[in-house]
């Protein structure tokens, strides 16, 4: 954040000493209507009376409790190993000042200043009865190679389940402590412990050990490919919407739909999945693609409100009277559409919902993959979060995930455990001869094997919930 505010109250004398600039979570509602946690302070700065009118003061991050109280100094260390040759990282991590309970914790590109998206979930980490991490330790494998854009280590205020609400990040995913992770040649570091929680950041102190060997490159006379891909969230896109009078148009640019599917589209109000605006049905072609713009059946009285976003269901969920709850399901959210100026691009946000309609968490994973064209064989183990429990089809296709084409190689089901996580699960495909000359991809589908066809035709719960194109060409690594 890099701006100015102004005081909504005005001061009738000097400012009283000892008064200090309070960051809360969230918008707390005022005195009459309080959001217990939305009010939590998260940071303060130090006496504003301490020096002369227009000096700088640090902010001091906090933590509270849910009545208040302080869970004393975040802080905390990391000892974090990226090993190339096995290509695994490994991070254990200590920290004090939390909440007990689970907190969830991402490696993500960028750095803790330009923060940017997850590319690997670690497990929760759980902090004791006293609010402490103590020497846990979380493994990634199939790590080629840090990101060029750099990459963090986040540990969030809440849990895997509850920092994402319909897509978005909600207040506990308040990153509590991070640290920028080592991108050169000596990966093997720790991160000081001491007073190192966000928004301030903590920095990495690699050692001079590097590691044993370097990545492997790839070999001009070896065709295997080897390759460590992310699992994308699907559906993908961008909406743009325009009012003429209370007439609403909706320009709708989306992949990674169900091929041929038809869906409910709304604008609907701020934390709610109640329609301001319904919209004509968005159809999907024989790829799962969608560009065109629908037009609203209601109209407007006056502007969009403020937080209205576009909403894209599973299905055609039948209205209020007659409503199928599975088809009713969101499968996407645009951001909040008074947030920028009419015609603007929002992206979509995709979500996973349980059959009472609860957020899953954030879909994400990852899957190494490996085909080896001497011995036939495609081997893939994958890991996800934000999934249902229970099992999901998985297919590799033809083509690509924006533009999918038929399953050419049919995996058995993945089975997601009680917390919808699905871990180093591997599944090896023999008689391969070589890929396809128009690409390959790997689908995750919301349903079962037995489920996700109808009389030949994709049901609802053929869904694609995360989808990632594999090489066809590289090395061993």
């Amino acid at each position: 954040m890099h701006g100015t505010v102004e005081g909504v109250d005005t001061l009738a004398g000097p400012l009283p000493a000892g008064a200090r600039f309070l960051l809360r979570l969230g918008l707390y509602g005022g005195d009459s209507h309080i959001n217990a946690v939305a009010a939590e302070p998260i940071a303060f700065s130090g006496d504003l009376t301490g020096a002369p009118l227009g000096s700088s003061f640090g902010l001091h991050p906090v933590s509270v409790d849910p009545n208040g109280n302080s869970t004393g100094m975040l802080a905390g260390s990391a000892a974090f190993r990226y090993d190339p040759a096995a290509q695994t990282v490994t991070v254990t991590v200590n920290a004090t000042g939390l909440t007990p309970g689970q907190h969830a914790a991402h490696i993500h590109s960028g750095s803790c200043v330009d923060q940017g998206a997850p590319i690997y979930m670690l497990a929760d980490l759980t902090a004791d009865q006293n609010g402490n991490i103590v020497d846990q330790t979380r493994t990634i494998t199939g790590v080629t190679s840090p990101p060029a854009t750099g990459w963090y280590l986040n540990l969030h205020q809440g849990d895997s389940n509850s920092i994402l609400v319909n897509g978005q990040p909600a207040l506990s995913f308040r990153p509590l402590l991070c640290t920028n992770l080592p991108a050169t040649a000596t990966m093997r570091g720790t991160t000081p412990k001491q007073g190192s929680s966000m928004p301030s950041g903590m920095a990495s102190s690699p050692s001079s050990q590097a590691p044993t060997s370097s990545p492997s490159s790839p070999s001009p006379s070896d065709p295997t490919i080897s390759s460590r891909v992310v699992l994308g969230a699907q559906p993908v896109g961008t909406v743009r919407v325009g009012v003429d009078e209370g007439r609403v148009s909706v320009r709708v640019d989306v992949s990674g739909l169900t091929p041929g599917s038809v869906h409910t589209a709304q604008i609907v109000g701020a934390g709610s999945t109640r329609p301001i605006v319904r919209l004509q049905t968005v159809t999907a072609d024989g790829s799962g693609q969608v560009h065109g713009t629908v037009e609203g059946v209601d109209t407007l009285a006056g502007p969009l409100p403020a937080g209205a976003r576009f909403l894209l269901r599973l299905g055609l969920y039948g209205g209020d009277s007659h409503i199928n709850a599975v088809a009713a399901e969101p499968i996407a959210f645009s951001g909040d559409l008074t947030g920028a100026p009419l015609g603007s691009s929002f992206g979509l946000h995709p979500v996973s919902v349980d059959p009472n309609g609860n957020s899953t968490g954030m879909l994400a994973g990852s899957a190494a993959f490996r085909y080896d064209p001497a011995a036939q064989t495609v081997t893939v183990t994958v890991n996800a979060t934000g999934l249902t429990p229970g099992q999901h089809a998985a297919h590799i296709h033809s083509g690509s995930c924006v533009d999918q084409g038929a399953p050419i190689y049919m995996l058995a089901d993945l089975t997601a455990d009680q917390n919808g996580n699905i871990v180093d699960q591997t599944r090896t495909i023999t008689g391969v001869t070589s890929p396809p000359a128009t690409g390959w991809y790997l689908n995750l589908h919301q349903g079962d094997s037995n489920s996700i066809l109808v009389n030949g035709q994709p049901a609802l719960s053929f869904r694609p919930l995360l989808c990632t194109n594999l090489p066809t060409t590289g090395g061993a690594a």
